[in-house]
């Protein structure tokens, strides 16, 4: 009877205390932290990088050839198909590799950190 009280007793105490400290640290360690660095950072750092050199060069070239161009024609080859062909691409090929290499890297990484700490 004793053995039982106290073990219980023992295990209920001691094993939630460790699940709750042990858990959120883990969590907190594991899940915010590689989050914030490989989501945020590669997104902020990709999408001005992306943005600025697209964006500048395309309203660079495009934009005085318009000004002497007639106006439809201008809006049409040279502000749609620019526009569609640049933002579609980069978007499809900076976000989806962002993706791909940063979510599988971070869940590889989680993985085995979490079978390591337990």
């Amino acid at each position: 009877t004793l053995i039982t009280a106290n073990f219980s007793t023992l295990i209920t105490a001691n094993f939630s205390t460790l699940i709750m400290a042990n858990f959120s640290t883990l969590i907190t360690a594991n899940f915010n932290t590689p989050i914030t660095a490989n989501f945020s950072t590669p997104i902020t750092a990709n999408f001005s990088t992306l943005i600025t050199a697209n964006f500048s060069t395309l309203i660079t070239a495009n934009f005085s050839t318009m000004i002497t161009a007639n106006f439809s024609t201008m809006i049409t080859a040279n502000f749609s198909t620019p526009i569609t062909a640049n933002f579609s691409t980069l978007i499809t090929a900076n976000f989806s590799t962002l993706i791909t290499a940063n979510f599988s890297k971070l869940c590889m990484q989680n993985t085995g950190t979490q079978h390591k700490a337990m």
